[in-house]
């Protein structure tokens, strides 16, 4: 409203922004007054945005708690994240950060909302600058819809474009299902600049592969020397988005004791892969709700259920096998039908109590892969070698699961899998119509080889898993709009 700032529970470097945005004749930009009116109306005079101390880590838990739970089949699969530190940690990481908590004096000054901000120096649009990494902007759901996360997002912007931190850059990443913090977002004035695909393998036996594929992942090597691991990644990715500088690249990744090693191969004629491997378990993990039933009730009665499934198996197979010698005279097809369906009763049983087993020795939950580097025409089967042996490292540190974040248009993801989006559809199609092309021209054949389109489900199902990458500027040194970020940007690890 002309001549009232924001209400007092916004009152600092936010209301230093109201104030610059303000002529002196009391008129606002556009974006003042689209935005600062509706924290007037929203938020209560009781409600203030200050920094997080340790007294707010178990209520800042409690919202990731609740506000990052995330279900399939209609709720009856259900988790959430939990947080094995402090809930600061993650942000601790980072030589510059910021947490923010939103509390309500009314009710004794309790938490109801929490932003984290991690800042480091990073390429963006041609040079090195100040970039931010929004993450963590949770808020109760009894607090919903009163402008907490709007104002969160605004003191937080307002907060790190200042010194000490001089951010130019800001970018976070959000589910693509997720239209209430899109919506947001694109309010606040940020913009989609990558949409991320989701590899994954499930460590819980090794890939099943050709002798040719698994002596090709027994020539992989870890490369002992730090320095050339940070070298050949820095060389890779030099002038890529958001790609860290070569020395904040070793000292931040490469010497912290959450990497877990460089792996690489080379086959002598000039291609090369490698990949590195990060622990993304150590300050998070996912904690089970429900599954089918709640998971505290699977926690007290699955030794019983266990034993009891054993049981069972047990009689089903030794009734079977009776049954299978009272017909074996009589009937032989009936007594080969009761024999088969107790051997596959017992080798299903069998099955379930390994992989029972094999969950139970899991000492983390995820592993995480990143800076990619490639080069050479033969790359991609070298890739595919590189990542069987280090799902094979990861599996035995004990994890559950090997996960990595690409681009939709990286190229990485040939070699990791199924091309994901339309313009990596075309040019695999293309790729492998000019390799039939010639193989049908020395051979005299004519047969093409060409990767069926997806089917309209399954592309549905892809975009409902991606992850979206948006991204603000704070700076008039940066272009307008944003230009989308690389397909080969680098991402750092330690943003998930």
């Amino acid at each position: 409203r002309p001549g009232e700032g924001p209400p007092p529970s916004v009152r600092g470097p936010l209301y230093q922004v109201h104030k610059a945005s303000t002529t002196r004749d009391g008129s606002a930009h556009a974006a003042t007054r689209a935005r600062v009116p509706r924290l007037e109306r929203a938020m209560k005079p009781t409600l203030r945005i200050r920094p997080y101390a340790p007294a707010d880590d178990a209520a800042c838990k409690r919202l990731e708690l609740v506000a990052s739970q995330f279900q399939s089949c209609r709720g009856l699969v259900k988790a959430a994240i939990e947080h094995y530190a402090a809930f600061d940690a993650k942000a601790q990481q980072f030589a510059q950060h910021l947490v923010l908590v939103c509390t309500d004096d009314e009710l004794g000054g309790a938490v109801f909302g929490v932003i984290a901000v991690a800042v480091k120096r990073a390429n963006c649009c041609g040079a090195l600058r100040k970039v931010g990494y929004v993450f963590d902007l949770r808020v109760d759901q009894s607090h919903q819809r009163r402008g907490i996360a709007l104002a969160l997002s605004a003191e937080a912007e307002a907060r790190v474009s200042q010194a000490p931190f001089e951010v130019e850059y800001l970018y976070l990443s959000v589910n693509s299902d997720n239209t209430k913090a899109k919506a947001l977002y694109s309010r606040m004035g940020w913009s989609l600049c990558s949409k991320r695909c989701l590899f994954f393998d499930l460590l819980s036996r090794p890939a099943a592969l050709t002798s040719e594929a698994r002596a090709a992942a027994g020539g992989v090597l870890r490369i002992r020397d730090t320095s050339e691991a940070v070298g050949k990644t820095a060389d890779a990715y030099a002038g890529n988005d958001l790609c860290l500088e070569r020395e904040e690249l070793e000292r931040s990744l490469f010497l912290s004791p959450l990497y877990l090693g460089t792996f690489a191969l080379a086959d002598g004629r000039g291609s090369y892969a490698q990949l590195s491997l990060w622990h993304s378990s150590f300050f998070t993990g996912f904690l089970p709700i429900r599954l089918l039933f709640p998971w505290e009730l699977w926690r007290v009665s699955a030794p019983l259920l266990f034993v009891s499934a054993a049981a069972t198996a047990a009689c089903a197979f030794l009734k079977l096998l009776s049954a299978a010698s009272a017909n074996q005279t009589s009937s032989p097809y009936k007594s080969a039908a009761l024999y088969a369906s107790a051997l596959i009763t017992a080798l299903l049983a069998a099955k379930a109590g390994r992989f029972v087993r094999w969950a139970r020795s899991r000492s983390h939950f995820r592993a995480r892969l990143f800076g990619a580097v490639h080069e050479g025409p033969e790359w991609e089967p070298l890739m595919r070698a590189v990542r069987v042996r280090i799902s094979d490292e990861a599996r035995d540190l004990g994890f559950t699961l090997l996960v990595m974040n690409t681009d939709v248009d990286a190229p990485l993801n040939i070699a990791f899998g199924k091309p994901t989006s339309a313009r990596q559809r075309r040019a695999a199609t293309a790729a492998a119509a000019a390799a039939s092309a010639t193989a049908a021209a020395s051979e005299g054949e004519g047969a093409q080889h060409l990767l069926p389109a997806p089917s309209a489900k399954a592309q549905k199902k892809e975009e409902k898993a991606m992850t979206e990458f948006w991204h603000k500027s704070l700076s008039p040194a940066l272009p307008s709009p944003l230009p989308l970020l690389e397909a080969q940007a680098f991402f750092d690890p330690r943003d998930f």
